[in-house]
């Protein structure tokens, strides 16, 4: 009977332990995501399917090129997404509204992972 409850007891904690990690792997340990919302300056496609949305008003992701991308497979973004993006974006450069992302400050490019259009 005790060697019964101490084997339950371990398959236990094996399976809390296996949770945690599981948990842990799911989300990504290096990204520091951010909001950011304005009105969009210019979209620009790339030949690879990606592509850059530039604001009026900057975010504060510390890059140079002032840009963020959308690419399949980077901040979690998968090829149906990326179309799926671009015309959320471009519906909110054409209307003049504010487009909300949340990007990976980390990233060298700040990747878009979610956006928003605000109506």
């Amino acid at each position: 009977m005790r060697n019964f409850k101490q084997l339950r007891s371990l398959k236990a904690c094996t399976l809390g332990t296996l949770s945690v990690l599981l948990l842990s792997l799911s989300f990504p340990a290096s990204s520091d995501n951010q909001w950011h919302s304005s009105t969009i300056k210019k979209v620009y496609p790339f030949q690879n399917g990606a592509f850059a949305i530039i604001f009026d008003e900057p975010s504060r992701c510390n890059k140079d090129n002032g840009y963020h991308t959308v690419k399949a497979g980077s901040n979690g973004v998968t090829e149906e997404a990326v179309d799926r993006f671009l015309s959320v974006a471009l519906t909110a450069g054409s209307l003049g509204n504010k487009l909300f992302i949340y990007y990976d400050d980390t990233h060298p490019n700040c990747a878009v992972r979610r956006l928003n259009v605000a109506f």
